[in-house]
């Protein structure tokens, strides 16, 4: 929590940095990344040392700890420079800690401040028929206007993606899950900035029929359609709601 609040509290200053034409905190972003590659070795080799395993998770847990911590912290010195690249990041490690309100307040600042990844991993924390008002349409039009921009942090793609709905496994209901196997299913997947696009035309879809019914058929069926365009393998539900609502 200490996370977002650090991060809610320099909010207002980092919008204008939109307009840099720099990409601000890249320093800290790849210090942190660094850190990040660091972790990821350490938790590889105990995944892969079958044999010795359980002395060798003994062994490095307090490091895996450590580094945990400390890779949450450069990315959030990471978003305090105004990285949305770093908040976005930022919000996966919450999210994987199951902390899905906080992580959704990270994602919805990596959009505002320019990543496109983050719009759409924004949208989808306020898509479904139980979500309702003002923030769910403004993060529509963020989204909207996202999909038809160019992203200021193209660069940094691939960047991973919690349980995407175009180009993961099946999808499956996480509410219905226990702990344990929720963040089993919550693997982060690498998507470049093309595929980003396409799960944001789903959700636009998605959106549109859940918002409007039947009234935003054909608007719904455009985003439908560049979903589809794009290699959008799971599309059952999508098409779906649109056979059912269509005028």
């Amino acid at each position: 929590m200490k996370y977002i609040l650090r991060v809610l509290f320099v909010w207002f200053g980092l919008c204008s940095l939109l307009f840099a034409q720099d990409v601000p905190g890249a320093r800290e972003l790849e210090r942190a990344d660094a850190t990040g590659e660091k972790l990821a070795e350490i938790v590889g080799k105990i995944t892969r040392d079958k044999e010795g395993a359980i002395n060798r998770a003994d062994a490095t847990t307090p490091q895996i700890k450590a580094l945990l911590l400390q890779l949450k912290e450069e990315y959030l010195l990471a978003a305090e420079a105004g990285n949305a690249v770093a908040m976005y990041k930022l919000g996966n490690m919450l999210a994987k800690d199951l902390m899905r309100f906080e992580g959704c307040v990270a994602f919805g600042m990596s959009a505002k401040n320019g990543l496109m990844a983050g719009s759409v991993a924004a949208m989808r924390c306020l898509s479904g028929p139980d979500v309702r008002g003002r923030v769910r349409e403004d993060q529509f039009e963020t989204l909207r206007r996202a999909m038809k921009s160019t992203d200021l942090y193209a660069v940094y793609y691939p960047i991973a993606y919690l349980n995407p709905i175009c180009f993961g496994p099946p999808q499956v209901d996480l509410r219905a899950m226990g702990p344990d196997e929720r963040r089993a299913h919550l693997i982060p997947q690498p998507l470049s900035e093309q595929q980003f696009r396409v799960e944001g035309n789903y959700l636009l879809a998605l959106n549109v029929l859940e918002m409007k019914g039947r009234s935003g058929w054909e608007e719904a069926q455009e985003y439908a359609n560049e979903a589809f365009r794009g290699g959008c393998k799971n599309d059952k539900e999508l098409r779906r709601l649109l056979e059912v609502l269509k005028p």
